[in-house]
């Protein structure tokens, strides 16, 4: 999860993050919240739904109803910034 599409210092993470899951024979799904956080709560309900291995939010702001819907769901969230 990204907050913005336009940040050389997202694109420069991403592009790190691909060659990686390549390695593994991995696909990335990249979900644009365009630093809304209700948008970011959202994808990571979705993405926890659909079953990702697991999520990596590149954040702005954190709060406490981040760190409460990640503690209710079963996928490991790895959170970046």
């Amino acid at each position: 999860m990204i907050p913005r599409l336009d940040s050389a210092a997202t694109n420069s993470i991403l592009k790190s993050l691909d060659e990686g899951a390549r390695n593994y024979q991995q696909r990335i799904i990249i979900v644009n919240t365009n630093q809304q956080m209700d948008r970011e709560l959202e994808a990571i309900e979705t993405l926890a739904k659909q079953k990702v291995d697991y999520i990596i939010l590149i954040a702005t702001t954190l709060n406490k109803e981040h760190y409460a819907l990640i503690k209710t769901i079963q996928t490991p969230v790895l959170i970046l910034g």
